[in-house]
């Protein structure tokens, strides 16, 4: 995370943003620890992500600079290397084309806040520049320009923006559409309030008009989040290290702390969340849908107070994933 600072405001940001930027000691120690973890472990593949705040603030100081030294260790071990960003999107730059692609920068996730008048409420700035419109000619420039392009567009839609978010097939034209996935996420302030009917429909819309959809999925795999995998850590703008980028990290205490040497010192709660499966409960014991579900998510669990296990269960979830996926298949199996 090269900072927690944003170009914009946006009004469910649960981030609080602080101004300060990732020094070169704090890279520095971030390519020692790289070097440590391939030297000392037989890896296949080191995936990099960068995430904020936002990133793209600080591309030549930070993401350019310290991506091709982490590429260049990769290549030095024979590791395959991917490199991958959420973002707004709204700072990428024709210049940037080429340095994205000599980064191996292919993979990217950025949000539409609805269609246009919604989307240019939500990310407001000082200037008058048209953020949607801009917005999707960086869509476009990144169909046309990078080499080995995963393009995920995030559509966050709530009640009061949800009438209007068809309107956005018509706005990408159709040689771009198969380039991108599309996630339609609720915000999550409004999900006491079931759009589940509306936005149905309006994924129907964009199937039909050429794009694909991000549909939910229960997968074959050994763990539930990427928080759970051993080699993997967040590190903030001062060295803080955290498991979960679901965080407020201001006000949040770390998981561990990135040593000057690449170490890290690792605290509790680290120790804590490896200690015991999310399943170690009585209620997931007895559970239905147990062999669906990995539990609860670990960082909620680490907060857990005993008598709130209702608030964490994934129990809804999951039926409805199984409902949709059910769903899914007899359309596109028995009827299509």
């Amino acid at each position: 995370m090269p900072t927690l600072d944003c170009n914009f405001n946006c009004w469910y940001c649960y981030e609080e943003h602080s101004k300060e930027k990732m020094s070169g000691s704090i890279q520095k120690a971030i390519l020692k620890h790289i070097r440590q973890v391939l030297d000392e472990n037989n890896l296949k593949l080191l995936s990099l992500d960068w995430f904020g705040g936002e990133p793209l603030l600080y591309f030549n100081d930070v993401v350019y600079s310290l991506s091709s030294k982490i590429k260049r260790e990769c290549e030095k071990h024979s590791v395959s290397f991917t490199n991958g960003i959420t973002t707004n999107g709204a700072l990428i730059t024709n210049d940037m084309l080429k340095k994205l692609n000599s980064i191996a920068l292919f993979s990217y996730q950025i949000t539409l806040d609805g269609h246009e008048l919604h989307h240019n409420q939500v990310k407001k700035t000082s200037l008058s520049h048209n953020e949607y419109r801009n917005i999707l000619n960086v869509l476009f420039n990144l169909c046309e320009s990078i080499e080995k392009l995963t393009l995920l567009v995030r559509i966050n839609y709530s009640p009061k923006n949800i009438d209007n978010i068809h309107k956005i097939i018509d706005d990408i034209p159709i040689k771009y559409r198969d380039k991108m996935s599309i996630s339609f996420q609720q915000v999550w302030q409004t999900q006491h309030e079931s759009l589940d009917l509306k936005i149905k429909s309006i994924i129907e819309k964009f199937i039909a008009a050429g794009f694909r959809i991000e549909k939910p999925n229960i997968e074959n795999a050994f763990h539930k989040c990427y928080a759970d995998v051993i080699n993997q850590v967040v590190i903030t703008p001062n060295g803080d290290v955290f498991k979960c980028t679901a965080r407020d990290f201001i006000n949040h205490k770390p998981d561990g702390i990135l040593q000057n040497d690449g170490s890290i010192e690792w605290h509790a709660p680290y120790y804590n969340r490896l200690s015991k499966t999310t399943i170690e409960y009585e209620k997931c014991y007895d559970c239905k849908v147990l062999p669906a579900c990995w539990g609860p998510c670990s960082q909620k669990l680490l907060e857990y107070q005993k008598g709130d296990f209702e608030k964490i269960c994934n129990i809804n979830g999951v039926e409805k994933t199984i409902e949709n996926m059910m769903a899914d298949f007899y359309e596109t199996r028995i009827i299509g």
